[in-house]
């Protein structure tokens, strides 16, 4: 098969003083010679942006896209996507519509070191196909793609704030994050709507002062998922991170921590430390590294995913407790 396309995209733009605004729009002619179709898609976006004074500043922004999708969801009959997933091509050419549109304010001092931000988002989709997911008793996903509407929204926020201190070389920041997807989706042939949220929060330190640099971060998320006719149990996830770094004449020292709590929805808890250290020696043509990696020797650590009401379980092998030594050479 073989597809051809023009595309065409005019826009206009104004700013003056504290005010500024464009529009722009997309218009692209597709043929496809297999299933034989043309189609014309729209899309347009406009901004809107005000900055009052120095410290703030406020945008809209909403569009509405139109897309026929990846090429390999009609333009081959069936693939092997992994070792256990096969996946079943439409014979037809799927058409997905976007409509989003968001807010941002943002704030800043820099004389006082402070800095803020604040957005808001909402989408919805349209589309024309569903893929329908069977498993078989071997494990095996079988995914088909088949002609039928659906939809989807889609609503998030989240904010982020900074301080910096100068004479304690100290840096705080915080982000925080909430989302809520509702929608339906398709299994063995049923079609189940569903209702996920995701609330994460995401604390930081940086301390620099001048015989070293420390970094501290972490994120602490919790998700609710609702399917028809099942309430899954909401879960937390934690993970912490902290590192050090040192320079002793022509030595530089590295440290890192990382601390892992993930809670799986069998019901258990998984507590996981990973920890790596570096020394390396800088002379004038050579550089020597030593790096010990997996200092408390763990096998596997497990994180869990989200997006919307997927939920997604990844197992790490990890390997064992090594020490690597390396040189470098410059002429």
């Amino acid at each position: 098969m073989a597809s051809y396309k023009a595309t065409f995209r005019p826009s206009l733009s104004y700013q003056r003083d504290r005010w500024r605004w464009s529009i722009s729009t997309s218009a692209e002619l597709e043929h496809f010679t297999r299933p034989e179709k043309t189609w014309l898609s729209l899309s347009p976006h406009a901004s809107l942006g005000f900055m009052p004074n120095a410290r703030n500043e406020f945008s809209l922004y909403g569009s509405y896209s139109q897309s026929t999708g990846s090429l390999s969801n009609f333009g081959i009959t069936s693939y092997r996507r992994d070792y256990r997933t096969m996946w079943q091509s439409a014979d037809f050419v799927p058409v997905n519509r976007y409509a989003m549109s968001s807010f941002r304010w943002s704030y800043k001092r820099p004389i006082y070191e402070f800095f803020a931000n604040l957005n808001a988002s909402y989408n919805h989709l349209w589309a024309d196909s569903r893929t329908d997911m069977q498993i078989s008793d071997d494990g095996n996903y079988f995914l088909t793609l088949i002609k039928e509407n659906s939809e989807s929204d889609n609503w998030s926020a989240s904010g982020s704030m900074s301080k910096g201190f100068y004479k304690l070389h100290l840096k705080a920041m915080l982000d925080a994050s909430a989302s809520l997807s509702k929608g339906s989706q398709r299994s063995a042939g049923n079609i189940y709507d569903y209702t996920g949220r995701t609330l994460s929060i995401t604390p930081g330190l940086e301390w620099a002062p001048t015989w070293a640099a420390f970094s501290y971060s972490a994120r602490f998320s919790q998700h609710r998922s609702h399917t028809e006719g099942h309430e899954a149990t909401s879960l937390i996830n934690i993970r912490q991170e902290l590192s050090a770094t040192a320079t002793i004449g022509r030595i530089d020292l590295t440290y890192s921590l990382i601390a892992h709590h993930n809670e799986l929805q069998q019901g258990n808890a998984i507590n996981v430390v990973l920890s790596d250290a570096t020394a390396t020696w800088r002379m004038k043509k050579v550089r020597l590294q030593a790096k010990l990696s997996n200092i408390f020797n763990r096998h596997q650590y497990v994180e869990t995913t989200y997006s919307g009401v997927l939920t997604s379980t990844t197992i790490y092998h990890l390997r064992p407790r090594e020490l690597k030594l390396s040189a470098l050479f410059t002429l």
